[in-house]
C-alpha cells in the first residue's frame, strides 16, 4: 500500500530488505516519452567548464516500457551554443518546426509526447547503470524505432497531468 508522508520528520516503517527495489535501466534505443516536469534553475559552471553561468530548465520525461515507468531528467542550458538541443526538444514534442523560430513555451511542454534516443551509462559503483537522454528526435522523421519493441509512436499531443512518485 502506498502512503504519503505529510511530515518531513515521519518515522519510516521497518523493511525486510532495504535494497529490494532495483532500478532496471532501459536498453539503449529510441523511445516515446511524455514530459512530466519542467523545473527552472540556474547553471553554475565549474572552473574550466565551457558553458557560461546561465538559466537552465530541468526537464523530466517518463518512458513507459514493459509495464514500468522510467523517469529520466536532463538539464537544458539556455544559451546560444546549445540552441540546437533546445530546438530538438521543442520539435520532438510538436512545439516547433524545422527552419522556423521557436518560442520556448515550457508551460505548454508539460504533458506533451515526443521521441528520444536513450543511452545507458555505467555508474561509479559496479553494476549500477543510469539512463541518459542522448538526443530528442523528430517523430515525423523516424521510420523504424530501434528500441526493443516499444509501443508505437503517436504524434505529439497533450496528455493528462501525471504525478511523479518522487522529486528530483
Amino acid at each position: 500500500m502506498t502512503q504519503v508522508y505529510d511530515d518531513y520528520n515521519a518515522v519510516l516503517p521497518a523493511a525486510e530488505n532495504d535494497y529490494a527495489y532495483e532500478v532496471r535501466p532501459l536498453e539503449p534505443g529510441e523511445y516515446p516519452f511524455t514530459v512530466v516536469k519542467c523545473e527552472p534553475g540556474v547553471f553554475e559552471p565549474r572552473p574550466g567548464n565551457k558553458a557560461p553561468a546561465c538559466k537552465s530548465m530541468a526537464v523530466t520525461i517518463c518512458v513507459e516500457h514493459a509495464q514500468e515507468k522510467h523517469y529520466i531528467s536532463k538539464d537544458l542550458l539556455l544559451y546560444s551554443d546549445l540552441a540546437w538541443l533546445l530546438r530538438q526538444f521543442f520539435i520532438s514534442i510538436g512545439l516547433g518546426k524545422h527552419g522556423e523560430p521557436i518560442a520556448m513555451n515550457w508551460t505548454a511542454a508539460k504533458g506533451r509526447r515526443g521521441l528520444a534516443k536513450i543511452t545507458k551509462t555505467a555508474g561509479k559503483q559496479e553494476g549500477v547503470w543510469f539512463n541518459n537522454i542522448d538526443k530528442f528526435l523528430d517523430p515525423a522523421k523516424v521510420s523504424t524505432p530501434t528500441s526493443p519493441s516499444p509501443p508505437p509512436v503517436a504524434p505529439p499531443s497533450p496528455v493528462q497531468e501525471e504525478e511523479i512518485p518522487f522529486d528530483f
